[in-house]
C-alpha cells in the first residue's frame, strides 16, 4: 500500500493542492490534487476519513477490502495519535491508500474528506464514514450509469430500522458530478 504524509499547509486552499511526501519503500513523490490530472479511470474509489479510530478502523477494513468492485480504498488519517498506519500495514493490499495530514489541529470533515476525494483515482467516489461497514455487494446494487444521472446518499428521514438513521455518512457518486459541484463546501465546519 502506498503512505503519503500531508503538512497542513498542503492543502489550505483545495484549488492548489500541492504535493505529499510518501513514506513508504518506493521514496516517490506523488502530487495530490484533483486539478490538471488525467480523467478518472474506470472503477471505484472508497474514501474515509478516520481521527484516533484504530480499533474500529481495524474492525471495518476487511469490509471495504471484501466489497466486490472496489478499486482502491483511501484513507485519510487527519492527525491520529498515534497514526493509522500501524493498523493499515497489516492488510498489504495494493488497493490501500493511506494519506496522513499532520500538524492539524482542526477536525474539519469537508476538508479532509475533500482531500481524501482529491486523491481519488476512479469515475465513482464512495464516501463512508470511518465506522461504516460495507455489504459486499453494495457497488453491483446501486448502478451508477451517466445517463442516469444519479447519485446515492443516507437519509434518516426515511430510515427503516435505528441502523439506517445513521446512514448519513454514505454518498456514492459520479466523480465528474461530485466535482461539477465543487466537492463539499469547506465553509460547513464540524
Amino acid at each position: 500500500f502506498l503512505v503519503i504524509s500531508l503538512t497542513s499547509n498542503a492543502f489550505r486552499n483545495p484549488f492548489s493542492w500541492g504535493t505529499g511526501r510518501v513514506i513508504s519503500e518506493t521514496g516517490k513523490t506523488v502530487t495530490v490534487g484533483h486539478q490538471g490530472v488525467s480523467p478518472p479511470a474506470p472503477g471505484v474509489s472508497l474514501v474515509v476519513v478516520c481521527m484516533n479510530r484504530h480499533s474500529t478502523l481495524q474492525e471495518v477494513l476487511k469490509y471495504w477490502l471484501g466489497a466486490e468492485n472496489v478499486d482502491e480504498v483511501i484513507i485519510v488519517d487527519w492527525n491520529s495519535d498515534p497514526p493509522l498506519e500501524q493498523v493499515v500495514r497489516k492488510y498489504r493490499d495494493p488497493r490501500l491508500v493511506l494519506a496522513r495530514v499532520e500538524d492539524e489541529d482542526d477536525w474539519v470533515l469537508t476538508r479532509a474528506f475533500n482531500v481524501g476525494m482529491s486523491m481519488a483515482t476512479k469515475d465513482k467516489l464512495l464516501k463512508l464514514d470511518c465506522d461504516y461497514a460495507l455489504s459486499p455487494k453494495f457497488v453491483s446494487k446501486h448502478p451508477l450509469r451517466k445517463q442516469d444521472k444519479i447519485y446515492y446518499s443516507g437519509d434518516y428521514s426515511k430510515a427503516s430500522n435505528e441502523n439506517e438513521v445513521h446512514l448519513n455518512g454514505v454518498l456514492y457518486i459520479r466523480s465528474e458530478d461530485f466535482w461539477g459541484i465543487w466537492g463539499y463546501d469547506e465553509r460547513i465546519q464540524t
